[in-house]
């Protein structure tokens, strides 16, 4: 992750974020295993805070609180193979606000699978980013 692409809309979704808590809204994280099996919140958040991570400057602008709940994914989808489906049943959500990097592969996936959930799903323009990499030996536009 190139943290200087995210930052813009890690500030917002910690704009977001505040709002949402002042109105009594849960904040949810699910992020990443990165193909690490035995992780979890405290794993994944020790390895992205280490001062050798590019996405250190977004971690710390968005570091859950006691409060916030956390779903390990291990894939693309924050619904696949994840309990999300079984906290939002516990927390009666009928909406859902889908923010993050990689809004072209985490982020419409995940609101692709909400849709399909029948929930009601927001995604804020300034809370995405899109993480956009060329193809080995293509000078073709990025994937």
């Amino acid at each position: 992750m190139d943290s200087k692409d995210a930052l813009p809309a890690a500030r917002a979704i910690r704009a977001l974020k505040d709002c949402c808590r002042a109105l009594g809204i849960p904040t949810i994280y699910a992020n990443d295993n990165f193909g690490r099996w035995r992780s979890d919140m405290v794993d994944i958040a020790r390895r992205i805070m280490e001062s050798s991570s590019p996405g250190r400057p977004v971690a710390e602008l968005l570091r859950p609180g006691s409060e916030d709940y956390f779903v390990v994914k291990p894939k693309y989808s924050a619904f696949n193979s994840s309990s999300l489906d079984v906290l939002l049943n516990y927390l009666s959500a009928k909406t859902i606000i889908v923010c993050g990097y990689a809004g072209n592969v985490g982020v419409i996936f995940s609101a692709s699978d909400a849709h399909h959930r029948d929930l009601s799903v927001v995604v804020p323009r300034a809370c995405t980013s899109v993480h956009l990499t060329r193809r080995a030996g293509s000078d073709s536009d990025p994937a």
